[in-house]
């Protein structure tokens, strides 16, 4: 099975959360499920995230059929230095959004004979609205947030005076270090 950059990439992230599930709140900070363009990724992703990590037999059982523990331990193979993480999570987001963008022009495109300007610009309000995660129409359901602020409440207190998401190099006012 050849593997293009793009993959490559993807299989980078996920195997580094594989073998250090420590950082799966950073690259949750920055990378959503949808952000993976193949739906193992993003199963993986999103199984490694609501289970805090798991091993590679967890996983491929857990999903099974979805994906192989053969293709677990390729993707562990390619995993990265925590180093490059940020970085590499950074690469992923920006091709997730151009690919969201190309989509949405797309999409916008094809209500051109039967929308008016106004409708194809609420359209676009509402795509791009839904790329930038700056305002979310739709509601989402109380579990899921309680699950989520449980869980980052949890990682913040097993961290306690560590640097919560990516680390930019700045010190904070009043730390030495």
């Amino acid at each position: 099975m050849q593997t293009n950059d793009h993959d490559l990439l993807q299989q980078s992230i996920l195997g580094s959360l594989l073998s250090w599930p420590e950082e799966i709140d950073k690259v949750s900070s920055v990378l959503n499920r949808l952000d993976f363009t193949k739906e193992s990724y993003r199963d993986v992703f999103q199984y490694l995230v609501k289970n805090d990590g798991g091993d590679l037999v967890t996983v491929s059982t857990a999903l099974k059929g979805k994906v192989k523990v053969e293709d677990l331990c390729t993707w562990v193979g390619h995993e990265v230095t925590s180093a490059f993480l940020p970085r590499y999570c950074q690469q992923l987001k920006e091709i997730s959004r151009k690919i969201q963008i190309s989509d949405a022009a797309r999409q916008v495109s094809l209500m051109f004979e039967e929308s008016t300007s106004a409708e194809m610009l609420d359209k676009l309000e509402v795509i791009t609205t839904s790329i930038t995660g700056k305002a979310s129409r739709e509601p989402i359901e109380s579990s899921v947030l309680v699950t989520d602020a449980a869980r980052r409440l949890k990682t913040r207190y097993k961290n306690r005076g560590e640097i919560q998401g990516v680390p930019f190099g700045y010190r904070q006012p009043g730390r030495e270090g």
